[in-house]
């Protein structure tokens, strides 16, 4: 069984390398982490495949604190990067402690010393978001944006989204599948209700084999590449927008216009579907726009 989902989340070569009782540590973990996403386990996985190779160690029980000061100063990618990677081989180690598979975490001490960098949240401005929306002539696209910029649905939520959820005339989108398996709502704007008025009448054109909302012009759901293609023709359609235009980023945009519009920040928090509202308040920031707006209204004053 263990064997088995290791293969589903496609860690075993990353691990396989290692010893037996290394394998049998991990194996261990994997199995008390069953109720995790797929991508939790496979995160973990990566970053224990990527320290233990880069410090040519083939046993946990080798691991020395000089091999995590190696790995942190000498790995080739960010620093926040390689902060997350320790995050996960502490966690790991602190399991193996706790299961007394190891007597001590050789990385604790060293692990609590190192802070990931903040990093300004990526967002585009009012006019990128006009100068996209006129750039995209093509409709399915289109509706992507509009639909991802007016909800702040994480991609794989957007992706997930059964025919069912979205309610027009309650003028709701039930996402069900959110991070952590945790239901929420996103209101329906009146732009957005356009759009998905028209995409109603296109989904049921391509006489959909699937109850998913998102179907391709096959009928069924769409699979996980299509991001890439969006991604894609944005960047030919507006070359000069310097911004590769993600789900990610569409969701900081709509954060930070929800903010600029006037609401507050509990609500916003519930409708990302934040469990703390601490992760909602990275938004509050003032942009360049606002700052411009705010110095030129108080400078251009007549005393």
């Amino acid at each position: 069984m263990i064997r088995t989902y290791l293969v589903v989340v496609d860690v075993s070569k990353k691990i396989d390398r290692l010893d037996e009782h290394s394998k049998k540590m991990f194996y261990e973990f994997v199995a008390c982490n069953s109720n995790k996403t797929p991508r939790y386990i496979q995160g973990i996985s990566y970053a224990l495949g990527a320290f233990m190779s880069h410090c040519e160690k083939d046993s946990f029980k080798q691991i020395t604190v000089a091999d995590a000061i190696n790995f942190y100063n000498n790995y080739e990618c960010t620093k926040n990067t390689r902060v997350q990677y320790m995050v996960h081989v502490n966690l790991f180690l602190n399991f193996c402690v706790d299961e007394g598979y190891l007597p001590k975490n050789p990385i604790l001490k060293y692990k609590q010393g190192l802070k990931a960098s903040k990093k300004e949240r990526v967002y585009l401005t009012e006019k990128q978001q006009e100068l996209v929306l006129s750039r995209l002539t093509d409709f399915e696209f289109r509706f992507m944006y509009i639909f991802l910029v007016n909800s702040g649905l994480r991609r794989e939520e957007f992706r997930k989204l059964k025919f069912i959820d979205v309610d027009l005339d309650e003028r709701i989108i039930h996402v069900r599948e959110g991070k952590g398996d945790k239901y929420r709502f996103v209101p329906i704007s009146d732009e957005l209700y356009i759009y998905l008025k028209r995409w109603n009448y296109e989904r049921s054109l391509r006489y959909p084999v699937s109850d998913a909302y998102l179907v391709n012009k096959k009928g069924k759901g769409y699979a996980r590449d299509v991001f890439y293609l969006f991604s894609d023709y944005i960047d030919r359609a507006v070359p000069n927008l310097h911004i590769r235009v993600t789900p990610h980023i569409l969701r900081h945009t709509f954060a930070t216009n929800c903010l600029n519009k006037g609401m507050d920040l509990k609500t916003l928090s519930t409708v990302l579907g934040h469990e703390d509202i601490k992760t909602t308040s990275i938004y509050v920031h003032k942009n360049k726009e606002q700052i411009k707006k705010d110095f030129l209204s108080v400078m251009n004053k007549k005393i």
